[in-house]
């Protein structure tokens, strides 16, 4: 993902040189929840598919529902959090 981006800002840097003027790129990353968790229990489990399984345990819109709804169910306090800041915390 790293060398991605690297690679991307290269790109922009040269064509800015040879155009001449700041064109713009629309790019944009994906990377998966084995890559990007950063919940212990869940980036330990192992392989993507635990990893994704744990994730949507925690994650998904009906889990959070039930939460909502005053149900004792587990969580993602991590994406809870990044959740409440909304779309502008990145």
């Amino acid at each position: 993902m790293e060398k991605t981006l690297a690679e991307l800002r290269n790109l922009q840097q040269y064509r800015e040189k040879e155009v001449g003027s700041a064109s713009q790129i629309l790019a944009l990353g994906l990377s998966s929840r084995k890559n990007m968790c950063i919940h212990p229990q869940v980036a330990d489990e192992g392989s993507r598919e635990s990893v994704d399984a744990k994730c949507r345990k925690l994650t998904a819109s009906w889990v959070r529902e039930k939460a909502a709804e005053g149900e004792d169910v587990a969580l993602c306090d991590f994406y809870e959090e990044h959740d409440k800041k909304g779309p502008d915390a990145l």
